[in-house]
């Protein structure tokens, strides 16, 4: 794996989560598509329950996707706070083992 640094970044994650939330407001805020209730045409009251069915998964799918954007900002406040406590337990490590710079 080599020299790997793994490093948060609220900021980006912030960013993102925001985005996310940019997009699901736009789906949520769609209007529903005009539903014809003249048209007697063969199909027409099954096309009415699959927008219907397509309207409210949409909907569904949005508001998972809100919440794993929430999921993002929470992980990536809960990682940097991790990440600065082992950094300040690694730092302190050293100069331990290092003795007289303690």
């Amino acid at each position: 794996m080599g020299n790997t640094v793994l490093k948060s970044n609220v900021g980006l994650a912030q960013t993102k989560a925001t985005a996310l939330q940019t997009a699901v407001s736009d789906v949520l805020a769609f209007q529903s598509v005009t539903q014809d209730t003249q048209t007697t045409v063969q199909g027409n009251i099954k096309a009415h329950e699959v927008i219907e069915k397509e309207d409210s998964l949409g909907k569904e799918i949005a508001l998972a996707v809100k919440e794993a954007s929430k999921n993002l900002q929470s992980v990536a406040v809960e990682f940097e706070a991790m990440d600065k406590k082992i950094g300040q337990t690694l730092f302190k490590a050293n100069f331990d083992l290092l003795g007289d710079l303690r």
